[in-house]
């Protein structure tokens, strides 16, 4: 079951997916006839009824992964919106996406869908919205930002200050300097998709930020002692985290290691 709420001129769906031993919050918001974000297809039951009683004029996704596309292929059969994407990952939404059994298993399939070209602006009848190119949690992810109200909607860029697993394709360098390049805006409210709305959002992305620049410094000094990344990240994260084992393996402090440290990635 959706939990509706609102914040200013933003509509914020909330649903939950089990995972480990909690509720996983997922979120999706409409303003002003823009869906930033369409949730999982597992949710469907949950969101057919929700998308069929708004009025959704268009669609943006932060990026393809299947929390965030995988009712995509339903808005542009059901509701013929325009839907749009980040020119990288336009070929990828038009195939059936292949993947692991966990992910199938957590938030069920993406369906392909023919997504349109990400433009520098998003226009509704109230606001503007710029798209930001935000590389980290994968290549092909953005942001939006309403500079009047000081919002930004970011996707999977938040979620968690103290990130201690990264997945295959993540990069936490790119993740900084996507960090950097956001903290120069004037905002002060995100919308996350996994933790909703963060009023003092400005101040959580500059924490999340501290903690990996201070985390790449330790990474990086015992690189120079000579450690390779899976000594580095055994030696930082000794205890298993349990992402680590529901994701097969895929998600890993090893990957965080390895992608934090520049050096690291030239050694391969």
């Amino acid at each position: 079951m959706l939990n509706v709420s609102s914040y200013e001129d933003v509509i914020c769906a909330q649903g939950e997916v089990p995972l480990l031993d909690r509720n996983f919050p997922v979120f999706l918001f409409l303003v002003d006839g823009l869906l930033v974000d369409t949730g999982p297809r597992c949710m469907s039951e949950d969101l057919i009824p929700f998308f069929q009683s708004h009025e959704i004029a268009q669609v943006v996704l932060t990026h393809l992964h299947e929390d965030h596309s995988g009712m995509a292929a339903w808005l542009q059969e059901n509701r013929q919106v325009p839907i749009y994407l980040h020119r990288d990952a336009l070929d990828a939404a038009s195939q059936q996406a292949a993947l692991p059994l966990y992910r199938l298993k957590l938030w069920g399939e993406r369906p392909p869908f023919h997504a349109r070209n990400m433009p520098a602006e998003i226009r509704t009848p109230n606001h503007r919205f710029q798209t930001i190119d935000t590389p980290g949690h994968c290549d092909a992810h953005i942001v939006l930002y309403e500079e009047e109200r000081g919002w930004l909607f970011t996707g999977d860029v938040f979620v968690t200050i103290k990130q201690q697993v990264a997945f295959r394709e993540e990069n936490l360098s790119l993740m900084i300097e996507s960090l950097q390049a956001l903290l120069k805006l004037d905002f002060e409210t995100i919308f996350c998709a996994h933790t909703g709305v963060q009023k003092q959002g400005y101040r959580l992305l500059r924490e999340k930020l501290a903690f990996l620049l201070e985390l790449r410094a330790r990474v990086d000094e015992l690189a120079a002692q000579g450690l390779n990344p899976r000594m580095i990240a055994r030696k930082l994260f000794p205890s298993p985290h349990p992402v680590t084992d529901v994701s097969e393996g895929e998600g890993t402090a090893y990957h965080l290691v390895r992608t934090l440290s520049r050096e690291l990635m030239e050694r391969g």
